[in-house]
């Protein structure tokens, strides 16, 4: 591409995103933040290649999900996803469906899923939310192939779906999302509006009003793909390695357009998905974060009750009602950490934990820096990653 040409380009896009933003600002309540991660989402939505058989050729690689949640009804969650149907690619904007017209709507398609009620969908049949999980988890990746069997008797046969796709989630509250999906999606929290004012949406006229925008996308996406292909674009801050998968997308076109465009992708990346702003979706982890936060740092060991106590009395974390509505108890305690290869031991008097066996789990998994662990157990800390 000439200098012109890419000059203009880049001045289109900046164009496009700023009026994809003052549309979603029309319509929806939201930050500042989530209309940035919204704009940079429509037109990722449109600058995707249709899938053949060179996989690994074809952009994007993975595509990054929007997990849009409330927590009580009438907070937007479905004029949000009236909006984006206007606006993104293919859009198929739908509720409860089953899990063989899903996948065939998305090896045919390859839609932007727009779900609607998702809370509904993973708190009803057991069956039916295991199908959809596996769905949704393998379509985050080109790569992604989901095999049914299809036929009668011993005439089935396992076919191949690929169900790549962009992919949005609506639903109240965000504990009916399985962590996988909450790992691959951006956050999208909505609450309902105080003295803000938006305009009323009218369907019709919308239609009409966004068409231009929407042909915009349209036409301007495709010229992006070559050069978003080759694009590198540098993480932003405090992100894991999933969610600096899920923002690249995102980050390389926001860096395309420039201007402020990169410094605001960043910001909201690292606010809406970095490790500090977001409660993290492992519940393992989460209780390493809390057992760290109330451990006593002047105690070497602690007991398993006075532990639970302690960790039960947090307000707002899932310790008091996280078996089926009881308080946890320690053999729960001691199957979570066991996955951290920490075990519990008795000081003659008690059964409890030693603090030195922590370090190692909380060093790996963001909980503490290197520099925040004792000289004395940073050594066994160093042998046990490096055994």
């Amino acid at each position: 591409m000439t200098l012109t040409r890419d000059f203009a380009i880049k001045q289109s896009l900046i164009d496009l995103l700023e009026d994809i933003e003052e549309t979603f600002r029309r319509y929806i309540f939201v930050g500042d933040r989530e209309f940035v991660t919204l704009a940079l989402y429509v037109v990722h939505s449109h600058a995707i290649e249709r899938p053949s058989e060179a996989v690994e050729g074809q952009y994007p690689y993975h595509t990054p999900y929007l997990n849009i949640t409330s927590p009580t009804p009438s907070c937007g969650k479905t004029r949000m996803l009236e909006v984006l149907n206007l606006l993104v690619g293919q859009p198929w904007l739908t509720g409860m469906t089953t899990a063989a017209a899903l996948v065939r709507k998305i090896e045919n398609e390859q839609p932007t899923l727009l779900l609607d009620e998702t809370d509904s969908a993973f708190k009803g049949d057991k069956d039916y939310a295991t199908k959809l999980t596996g769905i949704l988890n393998l379509g985050y990746s080109r790569s992604g192939t989901l095999y049914m069997c299809e036929g009668q008797g011993s005439k089935q046969q396992a076919t191949a779906w690929h169900v790549f796709c962009p992919k949005v989630f609506a639903g109240i509250g965000r504990e009916h999302l399985p962590d996988t999906l909450i790992s691959r999606s951006i956050p999208i929290e909505m609450q309902r509006k105080v003295g803000a004012s938006v305009e009323k949406f009218r369907e019709l006229e919308a239609m009409r009003e966004l068409k231009p925008v929407r042909q915009q996308c349209e036409a301007l996406a495709p010229q992006l793909i070559p050069a978003l292909k080759d694009a590198r674009p540098k993480p932003a801050p405090d992100l894991s390695d999933r969610a600096e998968d899920v923002w690249d997308p995102l980050l390389a076109i926001a860096d395309m357009a420039g201007g402020r465009w990169p410094a605001l992708a960043r910001e909201a990346a690292t606010q809406l998905s970095g490790t500090a702003n977001r409660p993290d979706a492992d519940i393992g982890v989460q209780l390493l974060r809390d057992v760290h936060d109330v451990w006593p740092t002047d105690t070497p060991f602690i007991s398993t009750m006075d532990l639970l106590h302690k960790l039960i009395a947090l307000v707002e974390r899932p310790w008091e009602t996280i078996s089926r509505g009881n308080p946890m108890k320690a053999r729960k305690l001691a199957h979570l950490l066991k996955e951290f290869q920490i075990l519990s031991r008795s000081n003659g008097k008690y059964r409890g934990y030693d603090r030195d066996r922590f370090n190692d789990a909380w060093l790996r998994y963001g909980v503490i820096s290197q520099g925040e662990i004792e000289p004395s157990i940073r050594h066994e800390a160093n042998k046990s990653r490096t055994g």
